[in-house]
């Protein structure tokens, strides 16, 4: 006849198996960080994701900082600019981990281990969207959550175009922004989407919604190549006649930097030149080519 250490033993693991999931997910849904950023201290709250544990979530000025481990069991990957968007907003995210920063680059983030996401200008975000690839199966999921954290509605972002904090100063001219302005404009309209070998088009892209005088320092040029990996690819301004170092394009997106100073208003068209190859870029709506522009006041 067993006894009653072992009816109680028998209870016991039967609570487990019926209940244990919901104690490990209660664990891991609620996560509290105290983040030390910018000089101050905020405690925020963030959700795990279905495959990545939210080990803490902060602000650094107007910069979201979330702190995740990959909990899906194998390596993934992700390109933090197209692969990671708030609220329906890609481009902004940079990715730290071992060390190494990431913004154009995919990131491979091993089991197990923790990696930081950054959010320029994202920190009154309400959602997150991540995707990822699974290196062992080689599919792609993606995974969405809530977030929020203690930064003040009314501080000053650096790259929505408004006067945020309401004291007629905006963005990079307002002296309450430390870092960069940067703006990411979608939907650029190529003048055609097949580039023959040795020639160019031009893509005409919109303008950062902000008023004033600004000088556009910096230009990358985010284009999705469909066929045509391998060939060389170049990009300037339309307005100047220096071309940027050429790369070498790959199949998905490419990305390629112009640095030279241009105003706002001659800022908004760029040639894509190409040789070695014909090359088809995209032109639908999640693939069409992306500027991202910094800009000085």
């Amino acid at each position: 006849m067993p006894s009653k250490k072992a009816h109680k033993a028998q209870a016991a693991l039967e609570y487990l198996i019926t209940y244990g999931w919901a104690l490990v997910a209660i664990a891991t849904i609620v996560g509290v960080l105290v983040f030390v950023a910018g000089g101050g201290v905020n405690t925020n709250t963030c959700t795990t994701f279905l495959t990545m544990i939210c080990k803490g979530i902060g602000v650094d000025g107007d910069t979201l900082v979330m702190v995740l481990q990959n909990s899906s069991g194998q390596r993934i990957s992700i390109n933090p600019f197209s692969d990671i968007c708030f609220d329906n907003q890609c481009g902004y995210a940079t990715i730290e981990y071992n060390g190494t920063t990431y913004r154009f680059e995919t990131a491979q983030i091993d089991t197990g281990a923790q990696f930081t996401i950054l959010g320029a200008g994202q920190v009154l975000a309400s959602e997150i969207r991540i995707t990822y690839v699974e290196q062992a199966t080689g599919l792609e999921k993606t995974v969405t959550s809530t977030m929020g954290t203690e930064a003040p509605d009314d501080i000053e972002l650096s790259n929505d175009g408004k006067d945020t904090d309401g004291d007629g100063l905006v963005d990079c001219k307002d002296p309450d922004v430390t870092g960069p302005c940067e703006y990411i404009v979608e939907n650029g309209t190529p003048s055609a989407t097949t580039i023959p070998d040795g020639s160019n088009i031009t893509i005409t892209f919109g303008k950062p919604e902000i008023a004033g005088e600004w000088a556009i320092t910096t230009t990358t040029i985010a284009f999705y190549v469909t066929s045509g990996a391998g060939a060389e690819a170049k990009a300037k301004p339309t307005a100047i006649p220096t071309w940027s170092s050429p790369i070498t394009v790959k199949t998905g997106w490419n990305y390629i930097e112009t640095s030279d100073i241009i105003t706002l208003e001659s800022g908004n068209e760029f040639d894509l030149g190409v040789s070695g190859s014909d090359i088809i870029i995209s032109n639908e709506d999640e693939k069409k080519p992306k500027a991202v522009m910094t800009l000085e006041p």
